[in-house]
């Protein structure tokens, strides 16, 4: 893939992230914790993703985060600073019978900043204008 569609998919995950940033300013009683869950993963995935797509890798879709993350240390040690144990929240095992997420908003935040951290790393290291 080329550089611009890298480009193109940060920039998408630049705004679904913004959109899990203003989900979780809500009041704690108003967080749709789901969302903000099933959008930081789909985010980890996407920039991981892009990184590597601008680096000349090919990001299989059957990819687990941790290896995505294992293919972007290779290209650069700084991607040990991800730590991807604190998204382990944001899975299935942590709903109850009815698949709705019970999880305090405190772990929610911490799997939206380690979100927040990616961007600000692979920016760093692309260069990349946040748009």
């Amino acid at each position: 893939m080329d550089v611009k569609t890298a480009e193109q998919i940060m920039q998408d995950t630049n705004a679904l992230l913004e959109s899990a940033n203003i989900e979780a300013r809500r009041s704690s009683s108003a967080v749709v914790t789901h969302m903000v869950c099933g959008s930081v993963r789909q985010i980890m995935q996407q920039y991981l993703s892009s990184f590597l797509l601008r680096h000349d890798r090919d990001p299989a879709k059957s990819q687990t985060l941790e290896n995505l993350r294992e293919q972007c240390l290779e290209l650069n040690p700084r991607f040990a600073e991800i730590e991807l144990p604190k998204l382990d929240v944001c899975y299935q095992e942590n709903c109850n019978q009815d698949g709705i997420y019970c999880l305090p908003v405190e772990k929610v935040t911490a799997c939206l900043e380690v979100a927040n951290k990616t961007k600000d790393l692979i920016q760093e290291l692309d260069s990349i204008d946040p748009g």
